[in-house]
């Protein structure tokens, strides 16, 4: 009976491609709550920041993901190991593979064997995306044809918007710099004008006292 059970809401729909139900949706729900639960807590046990330390060396783990998939795509991997790169059993599997990196990078530092765990961690993925390329590269040179025009569309449209954005950083934030130098100067000239005023009305009570007493005298 529980065979069946796990069959039938868990495995089938992954091996033949099924529609998720209410009952692995509410499934996975719940361990994903219970898997960011602990690792909140190995977070504070081994006093990780949340920060771009760990920002920056989880990104990796991104591309990696992306890769996976594209390696599963190929059809290269021919054993069941393969449902493991389909969704939603990716996401765990991404996901394990980063938490055990992180808490171990997190160990190796406090051991002092590196300096900081970023370099475990985020070294571990950088490693894992070199591998999963490097398969990619193979199967695409021994078992495909690469489209040479459809690669150079895809360097030149990241070309593109590349030096847009990189346009758009640099001319944009200079443009908006005169606006507020001139802002800077135009409140610069009203304090002073102010301080002109205030100085003034602070020393004419002065010069009228100084000319009644010299009349009375």
């Amino acid at each position: 009976m529980i065979r069946e059970f796990l069959y039938k809401y868990y495995i089938d729909p992954i091996r033949y491609g099924q529609p998720y139900t209410l009952v692995d949706t509410l499934t996975y729900a719940l361990i994903l709550i219970a898997a960011v639960y602990l690792v909140y807590r190995g977070l504070r046990r081994y006093k990780i920041a949340i920060d771009d330390e760990l920002v920056l060396a989880t990104m990796p783990f991104v591309v990696l993901g992306g890769l996976l998939r594209v390696v599963e795509d190929t059809g290269m991997i021919t054993s069941d190991f393969r449902f493991l790169l389909i969704t939603p059993l990716i996401f765990f599997t991404i996901f394990v593979v980063a938490a055990v990196a992180l808490f171990a990078g997190k160990i190796a530092e406090n051991e002092g064997i590196v300096a900081r765990y970023s370099q475990v961690y985020g070294g571990a993925g950088i490693a894992a995306c070199v591998a999963a390329g490097a398969a990619l590269v193979w199967f695409g040179l021994t078992e495909t044809k690469i489209a040479l025009d459809v690669l150079a569309a895809i360097l030149v449209l990241a070309s593109v918007t590349s030096l847009a954005l990189w346009a758009l950083l640099v001319y944009g934030a200079s443009g908006s710099m005169p606006r507020t130098s001139s802002t800077n100067s135009s409140s610069s000239a009203i304090c002073w004008t102010r301080a002109r005023q205030v100085t003034a009305s602070r020393s004419t009570p002065s010069t009228t006292s100084s000319s009644t007493s010299w009349a009375r005298t």
